[in-house]
């Protein structure tokens, strides 16, 4: 049987971010039938509009896992009031892609104070035509209970 396929995308390339702690522990405990593939997005060469006739090979690759994926979770970090550079770049690479709209997408962020880029990100992927699902969407308070040192990442 094949898994329904989910990519994570985290908009922060810091080894300790929490919304890349939270998307590796929502890929751990993903259930039977579900495959989720936490895609880096470190390697993304910058939004270029004039290399979309051939497109480098992080950018093809990008938009074929996107593709080929069921549904998306994006987790982004807020930076100044607004989602991250990273985050931006790589929804901007998708931007000319085909067979992302209609897309559903779970919007995530980690951050209990992180209002700002949570509607920056609801702007950007509605404009992109994803299919934002609501209810699942929510913004988790990880950060504060790194914080506290009450969470365990006892998972790889």
């Amino acid at each position: 049987m094949t898994a329904f396929r989910i990519t994570a995308l985290s908009g922060s390339l810091r080894a300790g971010s929490t919304n890349t702690t939270f998307l590796r522990e929502v890929a751990f405990q993903a259930p039977d039938g579900v495959a989720i593939e936490l895609f880096n997005l470190g390697g993304l060469p910058l939004f270029n509009p004039d290399l979309e006739a051939a497109l480098p090979d992080a950018a093809a690759r990008f938009r074929a896992v996107i593709l080929a994926s069921d549904a998306l979770i994006v987790a982004s970090p807020e930076y100044a009031h607004g989602i991250s550079g990273v985050m931006k770049n790589a929804l901007d690479w998708l931007v000319g892609s085909e067979g992302f709209a209609g897309k559903p997408v779970v919007i995530v962020n980690t951050a209990p104070r992180a209002h700002h880029a949570i509607a920056a990100l609801r702007e950007t992927l509605s404009t992109m035509a994803a299919k934002i699902i609501e209810n699942p969407s929510f913004e988790a308070g990880l950060m504060h209970a790194i914080e506290e040192g009450s969470y365990n990442a006892a998972h790889p």
